[in-house]
């Protein structure tokens, strides 16, 4: 069975809410090849994960946007919790981490 492809997501909190995917793609490619981008809203927060193949990419993005001002306000930039800085966790035969 082939091992799936290690991705590296990057998780951007502090956004906007009328924020919209095309502008998080316009911030971040400058970075790398982005794979996917997921724009979700919660009561508190809007936030987005951004998914680089390459854990250089992701780096890089994380070190020039965490705390920049790109929309107005400080936002946060970080590896996202579900993927370690050195990629996805392994699951148990039990599903778990």
């Amino acid at each position: 069975m082939a091992q799936p492809a290690v991705r590296y997501r990057v998780w951007v909190g502090g956004l906007p809410p009328d924020i919209q995917k095309e502008d998080l793609y316009e911030k971040f490619s400058k970075y790398g090849a982005i794979t996917d981008i997921v724009l979700r809203t919660s009561e508190r927060d809007t936030y987005a994960f951004v998914t680089y193949p390459e854990r250089t990419e992701a780096e890089e993005a994380i070190a020039r946007m965490d705390r920049s001002c790109a929309w107005g306000a400080p936002v946060k930039v970080n590896i996202s919790k579900d993927f370690a800085p050195t990629g996805p966790r392994r699951k148990t035969a039990e599903g778990k981490p």
